[in-house]
């Protein structure tokens, strides 16, 4: 199992692979299709089905009418394991060319200046609806090998392994020749967080290409919204000035119109978005509305219709 892993580790197809064509058994396609090796025979997909005591006993045509004669004892077939025992010549060759190539940078030295973050407090984060979150830190410099500034990058995410869609960047330094910080970070309230399960923080030394392995460099919090009430939604501040905020809370999503009317009925705008999470954050800017009293109607895939009440002073 080992050494089939390092296979496909370093480029190897499996001998049953169709993603790119049936091979056929008269290696007419053995360059483009298959495992795309010549020397690897055709392999209709070997189990314990069609091995028995480490030769091959089915009887699979391929698609011109040949029978098979694959190779039960290759690594990158799925013969029963104690028949796999080889690399063909061309699989080696294949090898050697990805670990000069593709997978060189496990022959050399990497020495990049690292950073180590980790949470201060509880991971887990309850919100209420307009209030910032703040969380703490500490950052250490380890080796003491940055020497100047680092890049704090800060995401929500639906998903626990994506970093997911950015809420702030922020450039900081050690101070002193120190090799830890503490940091109190505040994130301002939005869409973002209201649609996300997880907020995500990763530092890293400036100039320097993100590692592939960034697990020492990230922080996970768990995020909890707690609202009053279900299905509620807002305009603030409210009164009004020359613009104001709308937080809809509504699980339909789809094409949503939001449009203004005063008490008249008067049509004053509209504006068009599609939405694609269940809380929708969006500002209102320069409506040079006189005062009065306006409603908004929210309507959503032309099968749901919002009011809301809002004043202009």
């Amino acid at each position: 199992t080992l050494s089939h892993e390092m296979g496909h580790f370093f480029g190897l197809y499996h001998t049953h692979e169709t993603f790119f064509g049936k091979e056929r058994v008269a290696r007419v396609n053995c360059t483009i299709a298959g495992d795309k090796l010549c020397d690897t025979p055709a392999d209709p997909r070997l189990s314990y089905n069609n091995v028995t005591n480490c030769r091959y006993t089915g009887d699979e045509k391929d698609d011109a009418g040949d029978a098979y004669k694959p190779d039960v004892n290759n690594l990158m077939s799925y013969a029963p394991k104690r028949c796999r025992t080889h690399f063909s010549d061309e699989q080696y060759a294949y090898i050697s060319l990805i670990a000069s190539s593709l997978n060189n940078y496990i022959l050399s030295t990497c020495n990049l200046p690292d950073l180590y973050v980790k949470t201060i407090g509880e991971n887990d984060i309850n919100f209420k609806l307009f209030e910032n979150i703040r969380i703490e830190l500490e950052v250490d410099n380890l080796n003491n090998e940055v020497q100047d500034s680092f890049t704090i990058k800060i995401a929500g995410s639906k998903f626990k392994d994506s970093f997911g869609s950015k809420l702030t960047v922020t450039k900081v330094a050690f101070e002193n020749n120190k090799n830890t910080l503490k940091l109190n970070l505040e994130i301002p309230f939005n869409d973002i967080l209201l649609n996300s399960k997880y907020l995500n923080v990763k530092v890293d030394a400036d100039q320097q290409i993100d590692e592939l392995n960034e697990s020492n460099n990230v922080a996970r919090y768990k995020l909890n919204f707690k609202n009053s009430t279900e299905n509620t939604s807002y305009i603030f501040p409210n009164p009004a000035g020359d613009y104001f905020n709308l937080l809809l809370d509504d699980p339909m999503l789809g094409n949503t119109t939001i449009s203004i009317f005063d008490t008249s009925n008067r049509f004053i705008s509209s504006h068009s978005l599609q939405k694609s999470n269940r809380y929708l954050l969006y500002k209102f800017n320069n409506l040079y509305l006189p005062s009065g009293m306006y409603f908004m109607k929210i309507n959503i895939n032309d099968s749901k219709t919002t009011v809301l009440k809002f004043i202009r002073k």
